[in-house]
């Protein structure tokens, strides 16, 4: 198998699995840095509900129109634009000057 070949090949799977980690951070993350961002804040326990609403809003925009994305970009150009997006998210975080 050429080189080039062989680099075809991988390109997708790469994309797939720094996605797949990029997107799954949020799962994973939320309830270890939530007690973080509440005492920054200020804020009491209710506040959470926020932000799981602003996350499921997030989530159902992207999955009713998931099939638009692929259709227009494909599969590689919608999951690398889907971990951009979420690495925005995340940086959206890590600069919020205050909770409202």
């Amino acid at each position: 198998m050429s080189s080039q070949k062989k680099n075809e090949r991988l390109y997708p799977v790469l994309i797939a699995f720094g996605t797949f980690i990029i997107l799954g951070l949020p799962g994973g993350l939320g309830g270890v840095v939530w007690p973080s961002i509440r005492d920054e804040f200020g804020l009491g326990q209710d506040a959470l509900g926020a932000l799981l609403l602003a996350g499921t809003v997030g989530s159902m925009a992207a999955g009713l129109n998931n099939g638009r994305f692929l259709n227009r970009w494909g599969m590689g150009a919608t999951l690398l634009g889907a971990a951009v997006f979420d690495a925005l998210g995340f940086l959206g975080y890590g600069f919020a000057p205050s909770w409202r």
